[in-house]
């Protein structure tokens, strides 16, 4: 049965011996981050590495520079291999230009694969998206409304919002995000290709990330086929990214097996074009479901406008961040933090390892007859 987002208040709270795990650092690696791998390597237990923008050559490039990196501390390093997830993006050959309020821009649909007997439907995407739907990117700093459906594949949105009302850089292969619109929840065709090539590399992933997850079937389809693959102790990471992912939150956790995580991705999360207090609440079921399930889960620290202004996070990110470690919570900066031109990368990772470790020693006070992290049910 789906849970409602907010129902979490019906469990007991978990307390302080539910914490299933310690917090950990997770760091998405990308061109920008090349130049400081070991720098970056130093701080994190975790590389995330995307599919989007990693081509298999490029993620092993990167997972070998990682594990390889010195490693002071003696930390557990272990690679995130991110899916691509059904997605809408602009083409390939987009022509890099700035976009404000008001303005038209289309979308590429590329569509499901066949798993299944689920059927193609990448010609036809107006049985899913619908006008008036609200469509995000970059983190929902940029916010439109669906205007038409193409058949074909085009979807039209005017732009209702960009950071500050600001003119906003619109480049090539740049996803977005439907969080009113509900897609089918299956493999596409580019994930599995990329699970074949995982399973193939010199360096198969600890976790596979799935991106968009909205029910336990996508779960369990990557699953069987990490198996029928040979990647037998693969463990999953289902992000949390729209409003159907959200209410079937429990659903969703409770499927998981003991090393796997759930992610809270907050910025795709955003319900509507401001509404904090939902983000909120679906942080606060994903971790009690997690802790009642004795699950993983980490967050997205959402740390990149801050990073812009200044080489620490603010005070109330501090908070917020800390109370999320002491939770068991692991912090992950994503793409637009590390991979994509930020002014601080090196020091947004140090500032999540000096949060971490601050949290870690009363959260693995709580350790003690729990289950070891990745044990399978």
């Amino acid at each position: 049965m789906s849970a409602e987002v907010g129902v979490a208040s019906q469990f007991p709270f978990p307390t302080l011996e539910h914490i299933p795990s310690v917090p950990l650092v997770v760091a998405t690696l990308g061109p920008a981050t090349d130049s400081v791998i070991d720098a970056i390597a130093a701080q994190a237990e975790i590389a995330r590495i995307h599919g989007v923008h990693n081509p298999i050559d490029k993620y092993e490039q990167r997972a070998a520079a990682f594990l390889a990196a010195p490693n002071p501390h003696d930390r557990d390093r272990r690679v995130f291999a991110d899916l691509e997830g059904f997605g809408v993006r602009t083409s390939p050959n987009t022509r890099t230009r700035v976009i404000g309020p008001g303005d038209i821009v289309e979308f590429l649909f590329q569509g499901y694969g066949e798993v299944d007997g689920v059927v193609n439907v990448q010609d036809d995407v107006s049985q899913f998206v619908e006008t008036e739907h609200l469509v995000s990117m970059g983190d929902s700093k940029v916010w439109m409304t669906v205007e038409d459906v193409v058949k074909g594949g085009i979807v039209r949105c005017r732009v209702n919002r960009t950071p500050r009302d600001e003119a906003w850089e619109l480049v090539a292969n740049k996803g977005i995000n439907f969080p009113q619109t509900e897609f089918p929840d299956v493999l596409i065709d580019r994930d599995i290709e990329r699970m074949h090539e995982l399973a193939d590399s010199a360096f198969v992933p600890d976790y596979i990330g799935l991106s968009f997850t909205q029910t336990p079937e996508l779960l369990e389809q990557a699953r069987k086929l990490a198996h029928q693959l040979g990647m037998h102790s693969v463990n999953f990471i289902v992000k949390i990214e729209n409003q159907v992912g959200a209410r079937n939150v429990r659903s969703i956790i409770e499927a998981l097996d003991g090393g796997d995580a759930t992610m809270a991705a907050f910025g795709d999360m955003v319900p509507e074009l401001v509404h904090k207090p939902k983000i909120t609440n679906v942080l606060v079921d994903i971790h009690t479901y997690s802790a009642y399930f004795r699950r993983n889960w980490m967050a997205c620290t959402g740390l990149g406008q801050s990073l812009l202004e200044s080489p620490e996070p603010s005070t109330s990110e501090t908070v917020a961040l800390g109370l999320i470690a002491r939770l068991g919570g692991w912090l992950c900066l994503s793409g637009d933090e590390l991979a994509m031109n930020f002014k601080y990368p090196v020091q947004a990772v140090q500032a999540l390892r000096d949060i971490v470790d601050e949290s870690a020693d009363l959260a693995a006070l709580t350790l003690a007859g729990m289950p070891k992290n990745g044990a399978q049910r």
